[in-house]
């Protein structure tokens, strides 16, 4: 699987363009004018606070607005009479802006926005109510008037940027295309202006405006300083529908998660820790069969184990109580006939009333968290992970464990969410440090997956992750193989009649679930029907029943 390029540098695609604010986003003069007006009301005994300014400041502004109050009426109210010569006051302000004006700074990190864009050969442009000469030798006197194309400023006929037909014309006046066009604007105003043009825009707060703000669509909130512009695109870039229309929904996707690991379970199963060599001629057949999609014969039971019956009862237990309650996730755990797996009776032999496990480094804990990921999209990671977190340590405490079911859930959301495998790599990377923590370690484990999942020609990878990787019990083994091909976007009906025909020995059953379960999550329309009814019928269960019951569950439904 090819690796996601790095936010700084995927999120350029598509963009063409880069629409900037002059006042308030290149540099602060909206601070200068609350300044000028601050020293004003110190004067008279009183303090000007920034929201109040703000608030006054944004008023009168957009096609709606009402009439806007003069300042000097506001600080004849605060006085509690009348100024004596409110036009003095308006010109000892205006004089001091002025000045203030011109000692200004460029607004931290904005050059370095600016330049990165030129870089990626993105044309950026200022648009401005104010005046096009002062703008240009702002830019000239900090020695970027050679990363700016153009400057739009107020001209007659030209309606302000309050107004739409001010960044419409812009558009118009440059050449640009909205859709590959972002704004980069510090007020509601002026955000509202950009967004019924059409334009995604980077909100940049200053110290006047950042109270006004308010999370909007096609809308990022970020501060030069901190944030790359390459990583504030990115940003933008996920507010934006990931899911074609034509996608699965996600009750489909459940369905085949499921199904999959019941799928890779029942097929290992049958191999049942047999080499290569141990295997029947009616086991071969079996795979055969599988390869080319043809009805399973007799020998394929659907028979599973506790890879799929723990999740198929985890799956219950979220369904009954609408989340994933850890206590009676525990319960469950002590009550259900695991169909093997040691860590659930080490857990049996606990009679504390709030059980963590003490050991297990095995991969136990890792199909069952898919029941755990139907829950989450990938835009609640947080919860998801957390979620994960209770389930996992009910029976594993191993650091490469824990993370292994970390990276299992992840990308099983993001595969019902109807992303592709890419996505899920992506995810990890950029949240490996975070997820690191979360597992108490795992380092090696999560950057396994990023090393391993990569398409390969099929005997070639198999044999490859089994050479570094390894398919025995323990869960930095076999659940990160399982995991790098469920990644690789390698169909089941290649990769697995080569995974279940092994030299060695290994817990293929496991790798099998969880490669099977990320594989048709990704792929529900590969999925072959008629071996999943033996499944269904070995387990006496409806999984389209058991999906959207979980589906029902998941936000934004």
């Amino acid at each position: 699987m090819a690796a996601l390029p790095a936010p700084s540098e995927s999120a350029w695609a598509g963009l063409s363009a880069l629409l900037l604010d002059f006042d308030g986003v290149i540099i602060d003069t909206e601070y200068a004018h609350y300044a000028a007006w601050r020293e004003a009301f110190r004067e008279h005994g009183l303090w000007l606070a920034t929201d109040t300014w703000a608030a006054h400041w944004a008023s009168g502004r957009g096609p709606s607005a009402q009439p806007k109050t003069s300042f000097t009426d506001v600080l004849a109210a605060r006085l509690g009479r009348r100024l004596d010569d409110p036009a003095a006051v308006t010109g000892q302000v205006r004089e001091r802006y002025v000045a203030l004006r011109e000692v200004l700074p460029l607004r931290p990190g904005i050059a370095a926005w600016l330049t990165d864009a030129a870089r990626h050969g993105v044309r950026c442009a200022v648009v401005t109510d104010g005046e096009q000469e002062y703008v240009m030798t702002v830019l000239r006197k900090f020695g970027l008037a050679d990363t700016v194309t153009d400057v739009v400023g107020r001209k007659p006929g030209r309606a302000p940027k309050p107004e739409p037909d001010g960044y419409l014309a812009a558009l118009a006046d440059l050449g640009m295309e909205a859709e590959k066009t972002v704004a980069v604007e510090d007020s509601p105003h002026g955000i509202a202006a950009a967004r019924a043009a059409g334009l995604r825009v980077l909100v940049t707060p200053n110290k006047v405006s950042t109270t006004l703000l308010a999370p909007i669509a096609d809308a990022v909130i970020v501060d030069p300083r901190l944030v790359p512009l390459g990583r504030a695109l990115a940003l933008l870039e996920t507010g934006l529908p990931a899911t074609p229309p034509t996608a699965p929904p996600a009750a489909t996707r459940i369905r085949s998660c499921l199904a999959g690991i019941g799928l890779g379970d029942a097929l290992g199963k049958i191999i049942d820790k047999r080499t290569r060599a141990e295997l029947d001629p009616e086991t071969h057949n079996a795979l055969d069969a599988f390869a080319t999609g043809e009805a399973p014969p007799s020998v394929f039971t659907g028979r599973i184990t506790d890879d799929t019956v723990l999740t198929l009862a985890f799956a219950a237990s979220i369904t009954t109580h609408g989340h994933a309650h850890r206590d009676a996730l525990e319960a469950e755990l002590r009550r259900i006939n695991p169909n093997g797996g040691r860590q659930i009776y080490k857990l049996r032999a606990s009679d504390t009333p709030f059980h963590v496990a003490a050991d297990g480094d095995t991969n136990g804990c890792v199909p069952r968290s898919a029941a755990i990921a139907f829950l989450h999209t990938p835009d609640t990671l947080g919860e998801l992970c957390y979620d994960t977190l209770k389930s996992a340590t009910l029976t594993h405490s191993a650091p490469d464990a824990v993370m292994s079911a970390l990276l299992f859930a992840l990308s099983v959301s993001h595969a019902i969410a109807g992303h592709p495998p890419q996505a899920a790599g992506h995810a990890i990377r950029t949240n490996l440090s975070s997820l690191i923590r979360m597992a108490g370690g795992g380092r090696d484990a999560a950057e396994a997956v990023l090393a391993h999942s990569r398409p390969l020609p099929v005997a070639t990878y198999i044999d490859h992750l089994d050479e570094t990787l390894g398919f025995d019990v323990r869960a930095r083994s076999s659940a990160i193989s399982g995991i790098c091909l469920g990644l690789s976007g390698i169909p089941p009906r290649d990769f697995l009649p080569v995974l279940l025909r092994r030299p060695r020995t290994g817990d293929l059953d496991s790798v099998a679930a969880i490669a099977c379960g990320l594989a048709y999550a990704f792929a529900p329309q590969d999925l072959p029907e008629a071996w999943i009814t033996r499944v269904e019928q070995y387990a006496d269960t409806s999984l389209e029943q058991i999906a959207l019951g979980l589906a029902e569950l998941r936000p934004g439904r």
